[in-house]
């Protein structure tokens, strides 16, 4: 993929080619449609590089593309997440199954896409714990585990029911067992989602989920875990990886809102899942703020504090405008044929 990417505008690059966000939003579409999984590797590639290129321009313009996809691809992506083991070779089950799994948990980068996600929850939870249950590749276990945690946020209550009955808390004991004997960035990162899991499922779950949560194996070896880390730190002034003070927090709040039922009813009715979200994405952005951008290709206007609320396409909720012209402009152009309305029964 040799042509540049522009929001809104096309431009053209040495080889001739152009590409707008949404010429190159359809034809990942048109891979996803064609399960074209060689192809989404290479779009997976074309990702990273501009969310870490040192300019600022193109990390703007990877969070264009995520948004576009949100927008034009969720239905897809359910599709080829839950046809893959079907369409692929066997040898390539698991690495297709893993750069699906990155640009899907990619994707869920506000409510309103995860929302539309949760509509197919049915068909896509068994695929996340596939991916979690596997032996291949610890990779596509972290990855799973973060997307787990990214839809727990929005789905609440009705999705702690989903994990619980499809054995989650064993899962998570599996991982911080295996990820337990080495300290390390990945090792950390997972066993955080864990933790993460862990206190959600505690916050929004009935009494009775919190006290199968309080005498599970699961919360016993991460409060093995979080003595382990309590050591580190207290030997090694130097010992200082991303979310390690947060697991140890989750641990402390998970111990908090065992033992007071009024804290967990609490933190449920102040849950506020587009401020847990963007804390979470926050993480790897320079920016620290909210990438919300008008839909319409003709201006991609980012959001910015004090503007009026963007409005919402009232068919799919997905899409979002700056102003009412740019709506118009965009249903007369593209958005007419292009919108995901109601989520379908079966997505493909």
């Amino acid at each position: 993929m040799d042509s540049k990417i522009k929001g809104g505008k096309e431009e053209q690059s040495e080889s001739g080619s152009t590409r707008t966000i949404e010429d190159f939003v359809m034809s990942i579409a048109k891979n996803l449609k064609d399960l074209e999984y060689e192809s989404l590797l290479d779009v997976h590639e074309t990702l990273q590089k501009m969310k870490h290129s040192l300019k600022s321009k193109h990390e703007v313009n990877y969070w264009k593309v995520l948004q576009c996809l949100g927008e034009l691809s969720v239905d897809q992506f359910v599709r080829s997440l839950v046809l893959n083991e079907k369409a692929s070779c066997k040898c390539h089950t698991y690495s297709n199954l893993q750069c699906l799994m990155q640009l899907f948990v990619q994707m869920q980068m506000n409510v309103a896409v995860i929302k539309r996600q949760l509509a197919y929850k049915r068909q896509l939870v068994p695929v996340f714990f596939k991916a979690l249950r596997q032996k291949e590749d610890p990779c596509l276990a972290r990855i799973s585990l973060r997307g787990m945690f990214l839809l727990l946020i929005v789905g609440k209550t009705e999705l702690v029911e989903v994990y619980m009955n499809s054995k989650l808390l064993r899962d998570i004991q599996a991982q911080v067992k295996s990820r337990c004997a080495t300290i390390g960035t990945y090792s950390i990162e997972a066993i955080y989602y864990c933790s993460e899991l862990v206190l959600t499922m505690a916050i929004h779950g009935t009494p009775k989920t919190r006290r199968i949560i309080k005498n599970s194996p699961a919360f016993r070896v991460m409060r093995d875990y979080c003595r382990i880390l309590k050591k580190e730190i207290e030997t090694n002034d130097h010992f200082d990886l991303p979310n390690l003070y947060k697991i140890l927090d989750n641990c402390e709040n998970v111990e908090i809102i065992i033992a007071d039922e009024c804290e967990a009813e609490e933190l449920a009715m102040n849950w506020k899942p587009k401020e847990i979200l963007k804390e979470d994405l926050g993480q790897g952005f320079q920016y620290g703020r909210d990438l919300i951008f008008c839909s319409s290709p003709s201006c991609r206007k980012l959001y910015s504090e004090g503007m009026d609320n963007f409005r919402y396409c009232g068919a799919c909720r997905l899409s979002r405008y700056c102003s009412e012209t740019c709506q118009k402009d965009h249903w007369k152009k593209s958005h007419k044929t292009s919108c995901l309305r109601s989520p379908r029964e079966e997505p493909f």
